[in-house]
């Protein structure tokens, strides 16, 4: 059974970073300063684990007016099974112990639809991040 929780220790927060190398870095030509910046350690760390294994991750970043739920990253073989909600239910579960910020962050185009079942909207043009097309997105709960 999946788990999905804050990152407890220094080894997962490293299995998160490995995870989001993976998928980012690797696989989607992600520059590593880009991936990796100076919010990493103000942020809240996500890691998911299937039967023992690192498989997924995310981010919480608390920023003064907003909530950003930002890099959540799965390893190819475990896509589609529906971690990625896993994954975001647990950061806005976290999300609610911050009331009246604003929750959002930046979706890769490809992905708008997924958070859109999560009950997010999004707002603005399609804009460019890291070579990738994303658009703000704001969780309806938080207006």
């Amino acid at each position: 059974m999946p788990t999905c929780r804050k990152t407890q220790t220094p080894e997962e927060r490293e299995e998160a970073f490995a995870i989001r190398r993976t998928v980012f870095i690797d696989e989607q030509g992600v520059p590593e300063d880009i991936e990796y910046d100076e919010f990493e350690d103000s942020a809240i760390h996500f890691i998911c684990h299937v039967d023992g294994k690192p498989v997924g991750a995310g981010r919480l970043s608390i920023l003064d007016h907003k909530l950003k739920v930002e890099r959540i990253a799965i390893l190819k073989e475990y896509r589609s099974q529906g971690l990625g909600k896993l994954i975001v239910g647990t950061v806005l579960k976290e999300c609610s112990r911050y009331p009246g910020k604003l929750i959002g962050g930046h979706a890769q185009l490809i992905a708008r639809e997924f958070y859109e079942e999560l009950g997010f909207r999004a707002i603005g043009e399609v804009f460019d991040e890291a070579g990738i097309p994303h658009i703000e997105m704001v969780f309806e709960q938080s207006e």
